[in-house]
């Protein structure tokens, strides 16, 4: 069998490790199976600059995945189909809800996807955006997860969203998606942010793969907001799994990653930034 390279690169994160920029959003490159794909932008000014800087030509980009509608993963959208018109984008078909996080003490503030963004998505020729509802292969070892089911009962969308400015309509976020790899050792999941939850979106992986052990996750986790009950839940279930790595991105939160690095230490936490090349 012809073994062929598999990385992960995460192009924007909140930390930069290696002279990349830094952002508050998320985006990673997978290249596998000859496929070169993006899961998300970022929130629009680094995408470029990183890239550019880590040798790598949009031009050459063959899939882009949105992970959601929020802002800060799909910032730089339009700037990608300048350069490559001619991108397979598949994205949920919630992505475009109006969205906005209303804190307490705080202004509402809108977070949707960008006006100039949503219309360069809907401006592609028909057939070049997919919506994806359920699970679907992008190549040999690559899956998008589809919509995730949410049973958890500790596990919520992470944060004050909701539909309208008034916030009487709350946002559960269900437009959340990920992506997962097979691997020899087990499936590698990459989240955007997670807003389905780390232990419902492993355990729909798990059940769409046949119950393969999990090798490993890399990006935002989203548990800043978590309460200590499902942070306990969420360490209970990565010592279940026994990953070989998992790299906190993103919105995962400071003090849930260090509650994750008092339980598991360095070896299975590892810390995500701007510029980080994972080869599988």
């Amino acid at each position: 069998m012809i073994r062929r390279r598999t990385s992960i690169k995460i192009i924007v994160d909140n930390r930069t490790g290696c002279g990349a920029l830094e952002e508050a959003g998320f985006a990673a490159l997978i290249e596998a199976d000859g496929k070169s794909i993006l899961l998300d932008t970022g929130l629009g000014a680094a995408l470029l600059p990183n890239l550019k800087q880590m040798g790598h030509d949009l031009r050459k980009l063959d899939t882009l995945v949105l992970s959601h509608g929020h802002m800060d993963h799909c910032g730089a959208v339009s700037k990608l189909l300048e350069i490559n018109p001619g991108v397979e984008v598949y994205a949920h078909s919630g992505i475009f809800s109006p969205r906005y996080s209303i804190k307490s003490g705080e202004p509402p503030r809108e977070i949707a996807v960008p006006e100039n963004e949503k219309k360069a998505l809907l401006a592609l020729p028909e057939g070049q955006l997919h919506w994806i509802e359920r699970d679907f292969s992008l190549t040999e070892s690559i899956r998008i997860t589809g919509q995730i089911e949410r049973t958890h009962p500790l596990e919520d969308a992470g944060g004050p969203f909701f539909f309208d400015i008034a916030g009487e309509n709350p946002d559960p976020v269900d437009d959340d998606i990920s992506i997962w790899i097979t691997t020899e050792r087990g499936v590698v999941i990459i989240t955007g942010c997670c807003h389905s939850g780390i232990i419902n979106t492993v355990n729909h992986v798990r059940r769409a793969s046949g119950g393969s052990a999990v090798r490993g996750m890399i990006g935002g986790l989203h548990l800043m907001n978590a309460s200590p009950e499902r942070l306990q839940a969420t360490c209970d279930a990565l010592s279940q799994w026994s990953p070989e790595f998992v790299i906190p991105c993103h919105c995962t939160g400071e003090e849930a990653v260090s509650f994750l690095k008092n339980r598991f230490g360095g070896r299975m936490i590892l810390p995500g930034y701007s510029g980080l090349e994972l080869n599988l």
